[in-house]
């Protein structure tokens, strides 16, 4: 399968090929799996995320200690950290940079 060069915002869970959007944060090199694997950690991070507001909305008054509220968010952050070994992995040496300054893996 071909590589292209594609642009990636981790904020907005977008991916662009390269001279689309304007708004990114990394370059990756990835064909169609590649692609198809990081959309899918982008999709089960916003379930995730959706799933931690619901629960979070249905109990407003809850009081979060710092440890609960890890325990809470914690399949979220586990789910991001993917989501940065992925575009490490697939990054330009630029990115793998930019990632390895951010000391999140």
């Amino acid at each position: 399968m071909n590589k292209m060069i594609y642009w990636v915002s981790v904020g907005n869970h977008e991916i662009f090929p390269q001279g689309e959007g304007n708004n990114h944060e990394f370059e990756i090199e990835a064909n169609e799996q590649e692609l198809d694997q990081l959309r899918e950690l982008f999709d089960e991070a916003d379930q995730i995320d959706s799933d931690l507001l619901v629960k979070r909305v249905s109990t407003p008054f809850e009081i979060f200690t710092p440890v609960g509220q890890e325990v809470k968010t914690l399949p979220y952050d586990r789910r991001l950290i993917e989501i940065y070994r992925t575009i490490y992995n697939l990054g330009l040496p630029k990115t793998k940079e930019h990632i390895n300054g951010m000391n999140i893996l």
